[in-house]
């Protein structure tokens, strides 16, 4: 349950003295499917790519802001 107010009514009133709207007078939109692509990194490059910065700088952190992983 909803009320629906415009600026000029919003003065002085009283919730309990407004109209109720309901979820059947304004139904949601129709539900819609999505298909997305994304491509799935090789766990053996990333892995690697980790151990040669660990091996270069001691440890693992993030060089834009320094957060210690």
């Amino acid at each position: 349950m909803y009320f629906i107010l415009n600026k000029r009514d919003n003065v002085g009133v009283k919730i309990s003295d407004l109209p109720a709207q309901d979820n059947d007078n304004f139904p949601e939109g129709k539900e819609k499917e999505r298909l997305h692509k994304y491509k799935e990194r090789n766990p053996k490059v990333i892995k690697e790519a980790k151990d040669r910065f660990k091996k270069a700088n001691g440890k693992l952190y993030c060089e834009a802001c320094g957060f210690d992983f």
